[in-house]
């Protein structure tokens, strides 16, 4: 079943593989928060880095981003390393968020560049997707939690 919601596990969502285990593009939910499995085609992303698709190839991802991408996951537990395969956090709650920006408790965010994130500030230039909400505040170039639901 390379699609769908899985019940059963082969792993743990921390794993990071250098082959895969699963399909690429396999979904779980586990405590809550929702997982894809997919391929890191650039560079080490470390935890809490949000990720985008890459043009590589369906399900895998890049860490750069520049303002205003669309999210494809967050790393989660483990640093993932380039070309290696593992399990992204597409929806639920992220710990370790890395802002640009001050974001305040209960305020919407955005991806911005290197798979941080930002507060969305009305009249802001350019266009950006709300990824998540943060649940506390996150000081600027602080870290912080909140739920994210990406859009891939």
């Amino acid at each position: 079943m390379p699609y769908g919601t899985r019940l059963l596990f082969e792993e743990s969502v921390s794993a990071i593989t250098a082959t895969p285990s699963v399909a690429l593009g396999t979904r779980r939910v586990e405590g809550g928060n929702e997982y894809i499995y997919a391929y890191n085609a650039n560079t080490t992303a470390a935890v809490g880095r949000g990720v985008i698709a890459s043009i590589n190839s369906g399900y895998s991802f890049s860490v750069t981003a520049a303002a205003g991408n669309v999210l494809m996951g967050v790393v989660q537990n483990t640093e993932f390393t380039a070309a290696y395969y593992g399990w992204l956090l597409t929806r639920g709650l992220a710990k370790s968020l890395p802002s640009v920006n001050a974001i305040g408790a209960a305020a919407p965010f955005a991806i911005s560049t290197n798979g941080a994130f930002e507060a969305l500030v009305s009249g802001a230039a350019g266009c950006f997707t709300a990824c998540g909400v943060a649940i506390q505040d996150i000081t600027s170039a602080g870290t912080g939690a909140g739920f994210i639901k990406a859009t891939i």
